[in-house]
């Protein structure tokens, strides 16, 4: 047993392909119930090296099996490997009051503004040194493939602007892990000269 409920045993396996990338986890519905989980909240899983992850519901075929599901970098991160067998818990990470973040190079004619970065610090738990990628703009898209004047293809779709940003995390309020959410205000610092505040009555 732990603080917020058992530690579970679970095998670890590979991710499904729209999980690759995205830092979370996924195990069977009947886990998440034991351990009081909703969707978007964290599991610690404890391999070779604690890692944090948002855990979601597994596919239908997987319910009522013992299975952990994480990706490559996930598992390279925790130090464990397909098939092994690790424990995983429940871990409330506090909400944010406040985030400072530092642009790393040259933030050029970008004009950032706290909702620019707000979905990249929300989409993983972050700390004070970690470094976050920030895509300055989104371009939507219609293109048409023609030829000899017949249009045999039509689609549309949206890239983000070549050259992300990179933005340090320089302090949070609280200090430790955190989560941000909609009420966090952000502080954005471009080499001391510019900064994009959202107002918060937080001191």
């Amino acid at each position: 047993m732990t603080e917020h409920g058992r530690r579970l045993r679970l095998k670890v396996g590979d991710a499904d392909l729209d999980d690759i990338g995205e830092g979370r986890a996924r195990i069977s519905r009947h886990f998440m119930d034991a351990l009081d989980l909703d969707e978007g909240e964290f599991l610690r899983i404890h391999g070779a090296h604690p890692i944090l992850v948002s855990v979601l519901a597994c596919a239908a075929e997987d319910e009522g099996l013992d299975l952990l599901r994480l990706d490559a970098t996930q598992r390279r991160r925790a130090g464990v490997k397909i098939g092994e067998v690790v424990e995983a818990e429940r871990h409330e990470i506090p909400m944010a009051r406040r985030v400072r973040l530092m642009i790393v190079g040259h933030a050029g004619s970008y004009h950032l503004t706290a909702d620019d970065l707000r979905p990249h610090l929300a989409a993983q738990p972050i700390m004070h040194g970690d470094t976050v990628s920030i895509a300055p703009k989104r371009n939507w898209f219609d293109a048409q493939v023609n030829i000899l004047g017949l249009t045999l293809a039509e689609f549309s779709g949206s890239s983000t602007q070549c050259g992300a940003l990179l933005a340090r995390v320089m302090e949070t309020v609280p200090s430790g892990v955190v989560r941000v959410l909609d009420a966090t205000e952000i502080q954005l610092e471009t080499g001391g000269s510019d900064d994009v505040t959202e107002p918060s009555d937080d001191a």
